[in-house]
């Protein structure tokens, strides 16, 4: 169904088609079908029957070939180091350089998930009730680590000096789990010096 001319819309229908390729752009091929044409004053419907029919959608594509890229999109060398005589780029620039870092950010993260489930489970006493507490205390510190991580993404792209913040944020979470475990295995060092040999 094509409607790109206003008030002359028209429908094709066909046995088999296809996408092509060409050097003007793409076009669709249809085969063994028929074109419909309804005037909008008179109600009058035209019908042709075809063999072949060419539909060109090249002004499809030049619109798309134009268009800006979103940061998420590009490449991380495009982030970096984007071209600059776009005024766009020039613009967005502290976009693409956050989109950028959080990109190399983000694979620190599932790390420090796992590390915060060992502290939270390796921490405390064993219990035949459950370790329900410590599940959810877990939980909540990765709820709180990965809005920690949306956040920074954020505010980097409108203050550029939160990008530090922004990998400073996985290590302290990871020093932090560390503590804990270590805690713990220094209360067990020390309850076994205290106790009577």
């Amino acid at each position: 169904h094509d409607s790109r001319v206003p008030g002359k819309p028209i429908t094709m229908m066909a046995e088999r088609g296809a996408i092509l390729a060409t050097e003007d752009g793409p076009r669709v091929l249809l085969v063994e079908g028929n074109r419909q044409e309804v005037e909008r004053q008179t109600g009058r419907l035209s019908l042709l029957y075809f063999d072949r029919y060419t539909v060109d959608l090249s002004q499809f594509t030049r619109a798309s070939e134009d268009r800006w890229r979103e940061p998420p999109e590009r490449f991380l060398n495009e982030l970096f180091y984007p071209d600059l005589s776009d005024p766009n780029n020039r613009h967005y620039l502290n976009s693409l350089r956050a989109e950028g870092h959080q990109r190399l950010v983000a694979p620190l993260y599932p790390i420090v998930y796992a590390l915060v489930a060992a502290a939270a489970m390796l921490s405390g006493q064993f219990n035949r009730r459950g370790q329900t507490r410590r599940i959810a205390a877990a939980v909540a510190i990765v709820a709180v680590a990965q809005t920690a991580q949306i956040g920074l993404s954020n505010l980097s792209a409108k203050l550029p000096f939160m990008i530090i913040i922004m990998y400073l944020s996985p290590f302290l979470f990871a020093a932090a789990s560390f503590y804990v475990l270590l805690r713990r295995q220094r209360r067990r060092s020390r309850a076994a010096s205290l106790a009577p040999a």
